[in-house]
């Protein structure tokens, strides 16, 4: 699952863990679940929850708490659009950097 910055978080991870709690039970080694988080806050936050919370406990996750993991990567570097993508003229041709302008009609 990936981690919106919106409140909420409980009720998203309650229903991140009752559509994927059959599938950690039936399969006993393979997948453990990530939740994806942009900072290291919001993985403490799902930490706590998971530990401790009575509401995810009432889900019935008993050991099976152990294989939901959270994992805090960086956010992405801001890119200015203009720069990375071909811009397009009002017919809605892209114009290539290398080939100028497009002609005008006269």
């Amino acid at each position: 699952m990936v981690d919106q910055p919106q409140p909420g978080v409980l009720l998203r991870l309650k229903v991140f863990i009752g559509e994927f709690l059959p599938l950690l039970r039936h399969l006993p080694l393979e997948p453990d679940l990530l939740i994806v988080t942009a900072d290291k806050g919001r993985s403490y936050v799902y930490e706590r929850l998971l530990q401790g919370h009575r509401a995810i406990h009432k889900l019935g996750l008993g050991e099976l708490r152990k294989r939901i993991k959270t994992y805090c990567v960086k956010p992405p570097v801001p890119s200015i659009a203009t720069l990375t993508w071909p811009t397009a003229d009002e017919d809605g041709e892209f114009v290539d950097a290398k080939d100028g302008p497009p002609p005008q009609p006269q």
